[in-house]
């Protein structure tokens, strides 16, 4: 970012999953105390989770060690990307879908339930 002369006027713009958008994130929280960002993210977890709220951490000997709040300036979701996805990938973030269901509204949780049965 030094070499590039990348300053506070610049726009990151992050593509990739959560770990991806925890670093950058960070290192953009980080940078000159702060420069624009925004997140892409790509995987339904991060999409659902990580993208969301702000926090962005480094594990440093252990979880989330080093981090800070930080928001992106705006956060682009493709849903279409969730097509593309590999099953493992795609599970991951569902079940964080699960878990938001069952404590915030258990009627979106079975839904949830009667489309994966249906699967």
């Amino acid at each position: 970012m030094i070499k590039k002369k990348i300053n506070r006027d610049y726009l990151t713009i992050i593509i990739g999953g959560g770990v991806l958008g925890d670093i950058l994130g960070f290192v953009c929280s980080s940078y000159f105390r702060g420069i624009k960002y925004c997140l892409l993210p790509t995987t339904l977890l991060s999409q659902i989770d990580s993208s969301i709220g702000g926090k962005n951490a480094i594990n440093f000997f252990s979880k989330n060690t080093i981090g800070n709040i930080s928001n992106p300036n705006f956060i682009f979701i493709n849903y279409n990307i969730i097509f593309y996805m590999k099953k493992k990938e795609f599970l991951d973030g569902y079940s964080e879908i699960i878990k938001y269901s069952i404590i915030n509204n258990i009627k979106f949780f079975f839904f949830n339930i009667n489309k994966l049965k249906k699967k």
